[in-house]
């Protein structure tokens, strides 16, 4: 049987994710056999009511099992059937979510688990109790998800692990927004139908044309467009959290390289790896409320990653400088 692959980095990434948003969570993990028969075989709670900031820590003594081809999955603990009335939760979450839909809701992030299926996660601006988080939750996924796997007790997948249910066994992974997005009950029961289908604002976009570098500037179509590998690749975590400057500089100065050794000019690289910074990557996300502090951040992260790439294809080559008129950042 053939390795199966995964991501540890994005997993990691994702835990914190969840534990930063909804700390004190208790979870189950189960293993699900998705390969052997039709019907799959679960192993459930094979670790119970674990801490949500341990999640990752107990996810990676189970990694002999998801070599051998069982999918690590997790839920809510079931250690909160007993207090349904009297434990709370911020945490809602839809399964099969429409990202594109005609309330214009939008997940706080969401775990792409095939190409067009979605599990989103919603964060309640007041606790409320598991047995109401359990209605609103169905009430949501009855209008925008997956009625059949409504319950607040659902399985679900981990950013960063393959998919089993798929034959090439994809590996998931998550998309987020910077800002903060709360849900009300009042909201969610109140939900009508609109006829214009509106596209929900993210702060960091999923991607929209797949993972491919696309020239901004080409005037005279010199310049092929080419596959590449997206931020996650390159998560540094630092401590307890994302590390977003090395993360963003590491996937800068890659793509920064691939456009030069593509026959790329200097100008239309610079221009391009700024443009997918600025829409895409973590640390404009963190810092777009103050443009200064953004376009700041984004000339200085550009510079050093041409200089880098540079460095890397020929020491030899001359230092990039990057010339930017007066007041041009507020108008970019």
């Amino acid at each position: 049987m053939a390795e199966r692959g995964f991501d540890l980095r994005l997993a990691k990434a994702y835990w914190l994710l969840v534990a930063h948003h909804f700390d004190g969570l208790l979870i189950d993990f189960s293993l699900f056999d998705f390969k052997r028969d039709k019907r799959p075989k679960v192993r459930q709670g094979v670790k119970q009511a674990v801490p949500v900031e341990r999640a990752y820590e107990e996810m990676l003594e189970l990694l002999d099992e998801y070599r051998r081809g069982k999918d690590i999955l997790w839920r809510p603990s079931f250690y909160y059937k007993g207090y349904l009335s009297s434990a709370t939760t911020t945490l809602i979450w839809v399964n099969n979510f429409h990202l594109k839909n005609p309330y214009g809701i939008v997940p706080l992030f969401s775990v792409q688990v095939e190409e067009s299926k979605h599990q989103s996660y919603f964060k309640l601006k007041f606790p409320v109790s598991i047995e109401e988080a359990d209605r609103l939750q169905k009430e949501l996924a009855r209008h925008l998800g997956d009625i059949t796997a409504g319950s607040f007790f659902q399985h679900r997948q981990i950013a960063g692990l393959a998919n089993g249910k798929y034959e090439d066994d994809p590996i998931a992974k998550f998309s987020f927004s910077w800002k903060m997005v709360y849900l009300t009950p009042q909201e969610i029961y109140s939900l009508r139908c609109k006829e214009d289908v509106k596209e929900p604002s993210y702060e960091v976009h999923p991607q929209e044309n797949g993972d491919v570098l696309i020239p901004v500037v080409n005037v005279e179509g010199n310049y092929k467009s080419f596959p590449i590998d997206w931020w996650e690749h390159f998560l540094e975590i630092k401590g307890e959290d994302i590390d977003d400057t090395t993360t963003d500089l590491a996937w800068a100065t890659y793509m920064a390289k691939r456009a030069l050794q593509a026959g790329w000019d200097e100008i239309t690289t610079t221009l391009t790896v700024l443009h997918y910074l600025k829409n895409y990557s973590l640390g404009a996300g963190k810092r777009r409320k103050i443009p200064q502090l953004l376009w700041d951040y984004l000339f200085k992260t550009v510079w050093k990653a041409m200089n880098e790439a540079k460095k890397e294809i020929d020491p030899s080559l001359p230092k990039f400088v990057f010339r930017i008129s007066k007041g041009s950042a507020q108008n970019s």
